[in-house]
């Protein structure tokens, strides 16, 4: 039972991003939740970041400073669940104030314990990232 309610915990995260509902995310995370972005991504978001405001702060930022904020949309692919750990895949489009679109894959590791997330890991084309970013528009 608690491996689909962790599955579910995981799933709302995802939704939450999608909405830009930064209280939610507040309320799926631990307060010393860390998020793990490789290390080959921009600053500030390369590296481990800790606390859930930290956290999200930077997810709902991000997704304001680069995107039309009802442009964005993360579907769910794979969501496999084991334990308290949740692997979901996702396919993330966006577009940009200029129409400008994006679109790239996404995988999240989540550890979650005691319903509430307490780790997360991406996973993400940053080189597609980058140019995406670096192009003009």
């Amino acid at each position: 039972m608690a491996t689909r309610a962790n599955k579910q915990t995981a799933i709302d995260f995802i939704q939450a991003i999608n909405s830009g509902d930064k209280d939610c995310l507040l309320q799926l995370m631990h307060d010393a939740a860390t998020w793990t972005v490789p290390q080959s991504a921009v600053a500030p978001y390369a590296g481990t970041h800790q606390g859930a405001s930290v956290i999200a702060d930077m997810m709902v930022g991000a997704v304001e400073q680069a995107f039309d904020a009802d442009g964005v949309h993360h579907d769910v692919g794979l969501c496999v669940a084991e334990g308290q750990h949740v692997v979901i895949e996702t396919r993330m489009t966006a577009r940009q104030p200029t129409g400008k679109s994006y679109e790239n894959a996404y995988v999240f590791i989540f550890c979650i314990s005691d319903g509430r997330i307490v780790s997360i890991r991406e996973h993400v084309d940053t080189a597609y990232a980058i140019q995406f970013f670096a192009m003009p528009e």
